[in-house]
C-alpha cells in the first residue's frame, strides 16, 4: 500500500482531535475519548514510519545518519520502561563496561543513530526479559576493544526447533502471538548502521546476543558534548511545546529554551545567545513567521544554525527555496517522535561542529 494516502488519511485523524481539544465546551469524557483518537493516531502514524524504514533496511536503501549516541542512558530508560517486568519474575538487569559493573554517571558512546540503537536494545533486552527464569540476571555489556561490541546474556536457552532460525523472519517457539520480526527487525537495524549480530546459547552459559558496531564507531567521550547543545523552540501550542521538549530531552538534549510567541524569540535571539538548533512552528500568523523567518537567515550567526520548520499548512516560497537549497528542514504535521528525532539527527554533525566553536 503506497504510505502517502496512509498520511492524508492520518493528518485529518489527527488534525481534527487537535482543534477539538482546544473547546471549552466538551464534557470531560468526551476530551478523553478524543485525546485516545489523537493519541491512537500518532501510535498508527509511528508504526507506519518504522515499517517503511524497516522496508528500506530490507531493500538496502536506507541511509543511516550516524551521531553521537550514549547507550548507558538508553539502557537505562529500557529498563525504567520494563520495571514492572523486571519485578514480576524479580530479574535484575545488570550494565557493565569492560565487565565492571557500572556506577552512577557512567557513559559509553557510540557513532549511530539514537532511534536506531533504542528500538534495536529495547528488542533484544525485552527478548532477554521473557526467556530468562525468575529470579536470574540479564547482564548487558559494553566493550570497545578490539572492537565495540554489546552483548545481552541471559540464563535462558533458544530451543533446539529454532536455533538454526532464530533473529530470521517468524522464528519464534512457545510464545502466543510471537512472530520473531522483534529479534529480526533489531538485527537489521544493526546492519544498517554497518554492524553485525551473532549469538551462542548453550546450558552452560545461557544465551548471549552480539552486536558488533562498524570499526569506525567507538568515540571518546570528551568528543561528545551533546548536553551543551541549546535548542530554541517556537511554538504557541503549549502541548507542542511541552511534547517536542520531551523528545528532545530523550535524546540529551536538555539545554531547551521554549518560545510561545514570536516576539519574545526574538527579543532571546537579540540577547546573543548561542543556540544549535531552533525548532519554528509555521501555524503562527503568516506574517510574524515570515519576519521572524527572515530574522533569523539575515543573521550572520544565526544563518548557520540547523533551522527546522513545523507545518501542517503550505509555507512561503522564500521558506521553499531554503529547503530546497539544503539549509532548512520541513516537518509536515502529524508527524510521530521518530519523525523529529530523525531530523534532529540529520542536523547533529552540523550542530555539534557549532557548539565547539562556541566553547573555543
Amino acid at each position: 500500500i503506497p504510505a502517502e494516502p496512509l498520511f492524508r488519511s492520518l493528518t485529518a485523524f489527527i488534525g481534527i482531535p487537535a482543534l477539538l481539544k482546544k473547546r471549552s465546551d466538551l464534557p470531560a469524557d468526551v476530551m478523553e475519548s478524543i485525546r485516545m483518537l489523537e493519541k491512537s493516531g500518532v501510535k498508527m502514524l509511528d508504526m507506519i514510519n518504522k515499517s517503511m524504514d524497516l522496508y528500506k533496511m530490507e531493500a538496502g536503501t536506507y541511509k543511516t545518519c550516524p551521531v553521537p549516541v550514549e547507550l548507558v542512558r538508553i539502557v537505562e530508560q529500557i529498563g525504567f520502561e520494563l520495571s514492572n517486568y523486571l519485578s514480576a519474575k524479580s530479574i535484575r538487569l545488570q550494565i557493565c563496561i569492560n565487565d565492571n559493573e557500572v556506577s552512577a554517571g557512567a557513559k559509553f558512546y557510540v557513532r549511530g543513530e539514537e532511534t536506531l540503537c533504542y528500538a534495536m536494545l529495547a528488542n533484544f533486552l525485552k527478548n532477554a526479559l521473557e526467556a530468562c527464569p525468575a529470579n536470574e540476571t540479564v547482564k548487558i555489556s559494553f566493550f570497545d576493544e578490539p572492537r565495540v561490541r554489546v552483548t545481552v546474556n541471559n540464563p535462558g536457552v533458544i530451543p533446539l526447533e529454532i536455533r538454526d532460525k532464530f533473529l530470521h523472519k517468524f522464528a519464534s517457539h512457545g510464545k502466543i502471538g510471537g512472530t520473531g520480526l522483534g529479534g529480526y527487525s533489531a538485527r537489521l537495524m544493526a546492519q544498517a548502521m554497518g554492524g553485525s549480530v551473532s549469538f551462542t546459547s548453550d546450558e552452560a552459559s545461557g544465551t548471549t546476543i552480539v552486536i558488533d558496531f562498524a570499526v569506525d564507531s567507538r568515540l571518546a567521550s570528551a568528543e561528545c558534548n551533546i548536553g551543551d547543545l541549546r535548542a530554541l523552540v517556537i511554538d504557541d501550542n503549549e502541548m507542542l511545546l511541552f511534547t517536542i521538549r520531551e523528545i528532545l530531552r530523550s535524546i540529551g538534549l536538555y539545554r531547551i529554551e521554549t518560545m510561545a510567541d514570536t516576539d519574545s524569540a526574538r527579543a532571546y535571539l537579540r540577547s546573543g545567545q548561542a543556540v544549535q538548533l531552533i525548532i519554528l512552528d509555521w501555524n503562527f500568523s503568516a506574517g510574524s513567521c515570515r519576519e521572524l523567518f527572515r530574522r533569523i537567515r539575515a543573521d550572520e550567526d544565526f544563518k548557520k544554525v540547523p533551522l527546522l520548520v513545523i507545518s501542517s499548512e503550505p509555507v512561503d516560497e522564500e521558506v521553499r527555496v531554503a529547503i530546497d537549497e539544503g539549509s532548512v528542514e520541513l516537518l509536515s504535521k502529524p508527524f510521530s517522535p521518530d519523525l523529529l528525532l530523525k531530523k534532529v539527527e540529520g542536523f547533529m554533525a552540523r550542530m555539534l561542529q557549532l557548539c565547539v566553536k562556541v566553547v573555543n
